[in-house]
């Protein structure tokens, strides 16, 4: 029997989390449908419009049963050139201008949103999208990449030394993720204490003005950028055994992708208690939570941690432990495999001797 057929279409640029989640879905599914790729070209102005659309439509087979877009113009060319079902990935920082596009295409295409939290699936909801047409899937971790030993030898290369408290920044520092607020609580703890610093992973569009904040406030080797301070490119759980306590602090319908990659590195943390960030962790139980808005409270919650080793241990002992039941490559394959045969109507592969 012929496996199902779909396309991959997908934006040049995508962040953290769509690459990582087309990451493992070619590789998971890759023996249960057969899976082409096309990524869109760097020019895919409103002028060279309808020629992309033209070669979308000469590379689509006959066969095929589903287009899964990564991305706004991956979305906005797959309504264009295609009649089927369309699953979307959203993989920009502006939910806003996102909810609007998939409310307005859902009038003439069969588009569905797939959604990595509670949170981002409530604001599509509130921004118009039927509730049907709205797919909850957590990310899962690629726990192969977690390290769980210290890495001294790259914190000797930021310029850390063995007594330096390493505050890590979790993600991207992209227009939700509240790094702005974190960066402030953590220049509270530096002027108390020196050894209070930062590291970010470097990529995302406020990179640059954390950047000028951290310059405001002249402290030498306060803020630290991983891939600009290396000149080369690094995977974000490669800064997970550099550092010491990990910063969770997104606001709004933020990837949920860092928090779960957090959660599954023992790390202890502390974060701010946003609708996302309470949906996958428990103050005192996983994470060591405040209000937002209030980088004081946040510097005092992370003094509050980092006085007791005991509550360190135990909140990142649970996290880690609800990480691998929660977020494996396996949980979320069947979830995508299910959605992908539901959205084009192809039934489950029936089990030899069943």
């Amino acid at each position: 029997m012929p496996r199902p057929r779909l396309l991959h279409l997908i934006d040049l640029h995508l962040g953290f989390q769509a690459e990582r989640q087309l990451e493992s879905l070619q590789r998971g599914l890759k023996n249960e449908f057969d899976i082409e790729m096309h990524q869109l070209g760097s020019d895919t102005s409103t002028l060279r419009l309808p020629q992309t659309v033209a070669l979308l439509r000469r590379r689509l087979n006959p066969g095929s049963v589903l287009i899964h877009a990564f991305g706004n113009r991956a979305m906005t060319i797959a309504a264009m050139a295609f009649a089927g079902p369309i699953l979307y990935t959203p993989a920009d920082e502006s939910p806003r201008s996102s909810a609007k596009w998939g409310r307005a295409v859902n009038q003439y295409r069969n588009v569905h949103i797939v959604c990595s939290s509670g949170a981002e699936q409530n604001f599509y909801i509130h921004g118009g999208v039927h509730p049907d047409r709205c797919h909850l899937i957590h990310p899962s971790v690629d726990f192969s990449r977690i390290r769980k030993q210290r890495d001294q030898a790259l914190r000797s290369q930021f310029g850390f030394t063995d007594d330096d408290r390493i505050l890590l920044l979790a993600g991207e520092s992209g227009t939700f993720s509240g790094h702005a607020e974190a960066l402030w609580a953590a220049a509270i703890l530096h002027v108390l204490d020196p050894h209070n610093k930062v590291l970010a992973w470097g990529r995302g569009s406020q990179t640059r003005r954390l950047l000028h904040f951290a310059e405001s406030q002249k402290h030498v080797g306060f803020f630290t950028v991983a891939e600009s301070k290396l000149q080369r490119s690094l995977a974000f759980e490669d800064l997970l055994p550099v550092s010491d306590l990990i910063l969770v602090t997104p606001t709004g319908a933020a990837p949920s992708l860092p928090i779960c990659i957090a959660m599954a590195s023992g790390l202890p943390i502390v974060g701010t208690a946003s609708a996302i960030v309470g949906e996958f962790v428990e103050d005192r139980h996983t994470a060591l939570l405040t209000k937002s808005g209030s980088p004081k409270l946040l510097a005092q919650r992370i003094l509050d941690l980092q006085a007791d080793a005991a509550l360190q241990w135990k909140i990142g002992d649970q996290a880690r432990g609800e990480a691998y039941e929660y977020f494996s490559m396996s949980q979320q394959m069947e979830k995508f495999s299910e959605l992908y045969r539901q959205l084009a109507h192809v039934d489950q592969p029936v089990m030899a001797g069943i």
